[in-house]
């Protein structure tokens, strides 16, 4: 098989794993950043006190979904394991990580009566230069897990967004609100799950939520790998 040509490699720090075994080596798995409660009620980010109920980006301003559920925290080693990812086409990391460190989270997802899975979309031309959009492969892989149907351009990406990480909140929010509309012809889907890599702000998953509703869909969930926290 392909495993043989292709062992699978830890994709934290990228030594290889004997077969049949967890892909992912004992100590990565060790030390991996973990999502402990209390965790804000809309987004999943860990908050320091639960009565607080939200973090502070959504006490700030509500995001436009309604309910998000993340797999790991973005911290320690799962940035650098996301930007392999994501610009290097290591494409087994994100399966591996949703397969393995993901459990609870798709059973959580498999409990919601979703109708379809929509990955946030790409501008066309970035991703024709990279090949793939990340977002989409990750949604492949859940709509395996889960069987539901995946739909690549329930949305599309209007305009090429500069990179968010570069601008303040206020610009971030500016620039992404007209980044998204619906594509055409898309069958009508009541819940949604939503797709993306990694959650900071969620700026942009409230922005592509908002679009949704605006076409009518009843609810927006939310899923990610990622996920940013203030607590330390």
């Amino acid at each position: 098989g392909l495993e043989i040509l292709y062992p699978p490699r830890c994709p934290f720090c990228n030594e290889i794993q004997e077969l049949g075994v967890s892909k992912i080596c004992r100590e990565c798995l060790n030390g991996l950043p973990k999502r402990v409660s209390p965790f804000c009620m809309k987004c999943g980010k860990p908050i320091e006190k639960e009565e607080y109920e939200l973090c502070g980006n959504c006490r700030n301003k509500m995001p436009e979904f309604d309910k998000a559920y993340p797999i790991l925290l973005y911290r320690k080693k799962v940035p650098e394991a996301l930007a392999r990812f994501k610009y290097k086409n290591d494409r087994q990391i994100g399966r591996i990580l949703i397969q393995e460190l993901g459990k609870e989270t798709m059973a959580e997802l498999k409990r919601l009566q979703i109708d379809g899975i929509v990955p946030v979309p790409m501008y066309w031309k970035k991703e024709k230069l990279r090949g793939y959009n990340q977002a989409y492969l990750l949604a492949k892989e859940i709509g395996k897990i889960i069987e539901k149907p995946v739909y690549k351009n329930y949305l599309v990406r209007t305009i090429s967004t500069v990179a968010q990480k570069d601008l303040s909140q206020g610009e971030r929010k500016k620039n992404i609100k007209k980044a998204f509309k619906m594509g055409k012809n898309v069958v009508k889907l009541n819940y949604i799950l939503l797709v993306d890599d990694i959650y900071t702000t969620g700026a942009t998953v409230s922005a592509c939520a908002s679009v949704l509703k605006e076409a009518g869909v009843g609810k927006v969930y939310v899923t990610c790998i990622g996920i940013g926290t203030d607590i330390v």
